[in-house]
């Protein structure tokens, strides 16, 4: 009878929250996400959650749409900073941004972009209309704009340099130099190339600037992403259009110091 003591429960009124009323189905891939990041390994089956909602106090089951028994705010039902995040998402012109602009925004409100990155991938209100198009989940944002956010967003992309190079330092350290892009700042996630990835693949890898401590990224050990980069570039206020070296050690105490600059790097 509690409330608060159900995760099912818990996640769909926060899905219904933002918009009401939902498709099980929807609900059940909001969770999914959700799952996903907690590690859970049970997901019940739509039918199985279908079922649930039809037996629950809370919610109201017509055909295939789920509402609950009262109207929810999410203003009430979710954080602060979360409230933060759907405000801006409900306040744009067709209700969904593509990733670079959501990510400005958000920055803009204070949202930090380790925060961004974790919730467009795994909050289970959040869902991906398009590739690099995100929006809240229940919306019916137009195809068309949909599509003209999305081509709009690749077009940025693809006009951005995205140089790379690595070479071996006299000293025997891996160094790669790589632009900057808004790609990187979105997702923390970027590639070594694979002379240096090979090298630590599978590492936590310590992340260093001017001698000080300033994240840990993690390479696949059987790919080749490298990830975890946010807090780091967050450290450097690395923005689109700068250029960023990466001076591996990859023998000993394996770390990586970072600088960040302009043109210079790569002279």
């Amino acid at each position: 009878d509690n409330l608060r003591a159900n995760r099912l429960v818990n996640t769909a009124r926060s899905i219904l929250s933002v918009n009401s009323p939902q498709t099980v189905q929807s609900i059940h891939e909001g969770a999914r996400r959700l799952w996903k990041f907690r590690r859970l390994d049970i997901l019940p089956s739509s039918g199985a959650m279908k079922a649930f909602f039809e037996a629950s106090a809370y919610f109201v089951v017509e055909g295939d749409l789920v509402g609950p028994v009262e109207p929810l705010d999410y203003r009430e039902v979710l954080g602060g900073v979360a409230v933060t995040m759907v405000d801006l998402l409900k306040s744009s012109e067709y209700g969904v941004m593509d990733r670079q602009s959501l990510n400005d925004a958000c920055e803009d409100a204070g949202i930090a972009r380790g925060t961004f990155g974790v919730w467009t991938t795994y909050k289970e209100w959040m869902e991906r209309f398009a590739p690099n198009v995100w929006g809240l989940r229940g919306s019916h944002p137009n195809p068309a704009a949909v599509e003209a956010i999305r081509r709009a967003a690749h077009a940025r992309s693809e006009a951005e340099p995205h140089r790379k190079k690595w070479a071996w330092d006299a000293d025997g350290t891996a160094v790669q130099t790589m632009d900057v892009t808004t790609s990187f700042l979105s997702t923390g996630v970027l590639t070594l190339e694979p002379g240096i990835h090979n090298l630590v693949a599978g590492l936590a890898l310590p992340l260093y600037h001017e001698g000080h401590h300033v994240g840990t990224a993690k390479l696949g050990a059987d790919h080749g992403f490298c990830w975890g980069w946010h807090p780091a570039l967050a450290a450097l206020d690395a923005k689109q259009g700068d250029v960023l070296e990466i001076r591996v050690n990859v023998a000993g105490h394996r770390k990586a110091e970072l600088r960040i600059g302009g043109q210079e790097l790569w002279d």
